[in-house]
This record gives structure tokens, sequence and C-alpha cells, in this order.
């Protein structure tokens, strides 16, 4: 019976076929092509978008007084990537996730196959063909740049403890403490924290000096921060105690479960159905041959005798377990939970499942033969889906159209927005109006009274008499009587404004028609 053989060091053929892996990732990107149909991609883009108008690199604001939630690597990625095009484009922005995960799938097959029978590219295959992975690597998001980044500082800093020579151990502590400064200004202190949580329980299982191992963490996590502690102090140049309660809030009130917000809560079981999800189809696989293996009996094993095994023969699956742990565990612990969090668990688990199905394959319950043949198939499938379905469904929900209609109209300069609500924003369609949306609701970020209902009283005034304000239906159509709506500041404010465009469908971000009302001063 044949089974998986792969080579500690990879052929010129395997080289190629690792190559063309990575590609792949990359040539995924015709998802570029599809416009965005959810605020989530637009609201990144956006920051790049007002980094390059504004030139402001450090801690760009909107036009709505509102600055960016998140650290600026991801975005500054894209305005750099978006330099030669002079604009953000839908493949600009998704293009720095694509190579994200290109890098952590030549990673992952360089780190884990130099040891343990080469397992480097079947870890890689498994992980390049899971759900989450996959579409990760194909969306604006921050989550797969984040995990590209934590995973290279866990790998480089596994690399430099088995180094034996003093210049090779450098060179990876070097890597690990930038791969984690790239992760902490792509996330916030997650991304040192994770790495170094993970490295220091290793050290510690396997009986290394406390003391020693202290230190030198504490001294990792001091070079770790210094690049992203530079960023912080300008920020906070820039935006003070408004930016200082923002970044609070984000990394430590979010842990805590102290937003002033309530974001993405969810109960503790969710992390559980997330990776049984996020590892479609594989997961399906695992369960299918659990149960096709007790039927045949499941090996005997001690679990004292497997925990030093583990520990003292086999350290880096011994390592890859604490990794998993320790990402599962942190995630765990706030009430907010999302799928992506998970990301950087799944190099680890797909080393786990590399192993699993090569005793498979060994003990009969699937081929080499079948296995490939699934791997091919879960990529067609992929492609198929994200490269063709997908762009297909989202060009016909997006609001390009829209956008254009409006641009049709208005030509150029702000185009102000009524919702009341800060966290309901056209992102899509001011994407593509080219960020000219200009909320009339003052900025509310990081305050308290942000969940109080808000209503026209709060909308200031343009400096103009004559300009375009978009909004929703509903809004225009409650009586003037109704703080709410738009009548009341119109009569308030003693203006008249008359209907230029009714979008004949709903905004995506917003799940109501877009009204686009051309705003003048009332007759006396």
């Amino acid at each position: 019976m044949n089974t998986l053989q792969y080579p500690a060091t990879p052929t010129g053929r395997q080289k190629i076929t690792i190559l063309f892996f990575t590609l792949l990732c990359i040539l995924v990107l015709c998802t570029a092509f599809a416009g965005f149909s959810t605020k989530g991609e637009p609201r990144e883009a956006l920051v790049a978008v007002e980094m390059l108008r504004s030139s402001n690199w450090i801690l760009p604001v909107d036009q709505s007084g509102d600055m960016a939630y998140k650290p600026p690597m991801f975005h500054w990625l894209i305005a750099l990537l978006s330099l030669p095009a002079g604009r953000v484009t839908e493949l600009t922005a998704r293009l720095p996730s694509a190579l994200a995960l290109s890098l952590m799938c030549l990673f992952s097959t360089k780190f884990f196959g130099r040891r343990e029978n080469g397992r480097g590219l079947l870890t890689a295959i498994l992980m390049l063909t899971t759900f989450e992975v996959f579409r990760s690597g194909t969306v604006c998001r921050v989550d797969m740049l984040l995990t590209m980044f934590i995973t290279g500082a866990i790998m480089s800093l596994y690399n430099a403890y088995f180094s034996n020579r003093l210049a090779n151990r450098t060179r990876w502590y070097v890597v690990a403490i930038l791969a984690m400064s790239g992760a902490a200004l792509t996330k916030g202190p997650v991304g040192i924290i994770l790495p170094l949580g993970a490295i220091w329980l290793f050290r510690a299982f396997r009986g290394d000096n406390i003391l020693r191992t202290t230190l030198l963490t504490i001294m990792l996590l001091i070079c770790s921060a210094i690049l992203p502690a530079l960023w912080y102090y300008a920020a906070y140049r820039q935006g003070g105690d408004r930016f200082l309660s923002l970044a609070i809030e984000e990394n430590f009130g979010r842990f805590l479960g102290k937003m002033s917000y309530g974001s993405h809560e969810k109960p503790f079981w969710y992390n559980i159905t997330s990776l049984l999800l996020g590892w479609m189809p594989w997961s399906l696989l695992v369960i299918a041959s659990l149960w096709k293996v007790s039927k045949s009996g499941m090996p005997k094993c001690n679990i004292r005798t497997w925990w030093n095994n583990m520990l003292h023969n086999k350290p880096l699956a011994f390592y890859s377990l604490i990794c998993i742990l320790v990402i599962f565990t942190f995630y765990s612990i706030p009430k907010s939970k999302r799928s992506v969090y998970l990301l950087p668990m799944y190099p680890f688990m797909a080393y786990a499942l590399a192993v699993y199905v090569q005793w498979l394959i060994r003990k009969g319950v699937i081929t080499d033969r079948c296995l490939k043949r699934i791997c091919v198939s879960i990529l067609s499938l992929f492609i198929t889906g994200f490269g063709i379905i997908f762009p297909f469904i989202a060009n016909h929900k997006s609001d390009k159209e829209k956008a254009a209609a409006i641009t049709a109209i208005t030509h150029s300069g702000p185009i102000y927005s009524y919702v009341p609500d800060r966290f309901m924003r056209y992102y899509i369609t001011d994407f593509y109006l080219g960020s000219r949306i200009v909320s009339l609701m003052p900025s509310m970020q990081v305050n308290n009274q942000e969940a109080l209902p808000l209503d026209t009283r709060s909308l200031s005034v343009p400096p103009v008499s004559d300009f375009y304000m978009i909004t929703a239906e509903e809004y225009l159509d409650m009586p003037s009587t109704e703080p709410l709506g738009i009548n009341y500041w119109l009569n308030r404010h003693n203006l008249k404004a008359e209907t230029a465009y009714i979008s004949p469908g709903r905004a995506h971000d917003i799940k109501k028609k877009i009204i686009l009302l051309h705003i003048t001063p009332a007759e006396k």
C-alpha cells in the first residue's frame, strides 16, 4: 500500500508544487473583482483611502471625525500597494490578505517540513483547503495579516530555542521580534502576548529555568514593543486623550468585557462550533474516520507515557499542542468572540491533522490517492465558489451602481448623511464615491452616551446653503414634529429638500433604500 512520503528537504518538483499552492492564494484574488457587499471590507479600505488623501499615515481621521479602531499596519500595506494605481481598489485592498496567506503557507511548509517526516507540504495543503483560512485570505480584513505575523513569531521562537549556534539563535530572535512588532501594529498587544505565552509555557514544561525563561520573555516583550510604542506615541500626539481612550477600550476593554458597546458577544461554546465549521470539510473527515477507526479498535495509550513521549521525544508536536491551547484559552475568556480570532491555531491544527491523516493512510482507512483527490476537489470547489460564484453574487449585491448614480447627480464635493446610529454608515457607497460622505451626526467615538437615542437636534448644519444629503427613506417619511426625522431638522433651520435620487434597492450596510436629497434655503 502506498503511503505519503514527504522528504524533510523538498525536492525541485515539490518546490514547484509549493510555489503553485502559494501562488494559488494570489490567483484566488480574482475575487478582488467582486464588489464590496459587506461593511467590514470598505471600512478597512477607507482608512487607507484617507491616508492617501490626507497624507496622514499615523492617525488618519475620516471626514465624519472618526479615527481607525485598529493600528495601521494593514492600512499601510493597502496604501502602499495602491500608490502605483493612485487609488485604492478592491484588488489592492485585498492583496495584503492574499500575500499574508501565501507567506504563511511558505512558513508552514518550511517549518513543519524540515522535521518529523517532512509533513510541511501536507500541512500547508490541509491548512489552505480549510474554509476559514481560504476565505480570510480573499477579503480586506486585518485577520490574515495578524495571523501571518503571530504564527511567524511562534515558529521563529521555536527555531531560536533549538538553534545551537549563537548567530542563528540571535537571527531567529530578531525575526520573532519583528514579527511580533508587526502583529502589534496590526491589532495591538495580542500580537506579542500569544507568541510569548506559548514559548514561555513550552520552555517551562520542558524544565528550563523559570527565572531565566521569564527574564528572556520580558526582554523579548520590551524589544517587540519598541516599534509599536513609537506609533502609539505619535498617534497620541495627534489624537490625545480620545485616541488613548479608544486604544484602552479596544485592547483591554474588549478582553475584560467592559466596552461601552456590545461587540460580537458570544457564549463560551461559540469557539468550538467556529472550529468545526471553519475546518470544513476536514472536520467531517475527522468525525467520519473516528467512527470507522473505533469500529476496528482504537490503539491503547497510557496518558503518562503519551505525555512524556510528547514532551521529550516529539517537541514539535508538543509545541503545536501548547500553541493551540494558549490561543484557544485566550480567546475563550472575553465575551467578544469571532471565528477569525482563532486563525493562528490553524497552522498547528493542520500539522496535527497531517499527522493524523498519515496515520489513517498507514492503517488503510484512506489511501494516498483518495487524499489527493479530496484536496484537488476541495481546491476546485473553493476556486469556483470564491473566484466565480462569489464575485457574481457580490457584484449583484454591491452598492457600486448606486454610488455611480449618485456621482452622476452630485459630480464632486462632499455629500452629507444622516443616519441616527453611529455604527451604521454608508461604508460601501462611500468607498465607491471616493470617501465623499460626511456624517452630520457628531462623532461619538468612545463615548458612554453612544447607546442613547440620537436625533436631528444633534445635527450640525453644513457651512454651505446648497448641498446634497443622503439618508434612509424611513427618516424622510417622519412628520415634522418627530425629532428623529429629517423634516424636523429642515423646519428648524428653514431649509427645504427635493428628492434627487431613490435607490432601486436597499443599501447593504444600512438595509434601507438610499434617498438623496438636494437641500436649499426655504423661501421666506
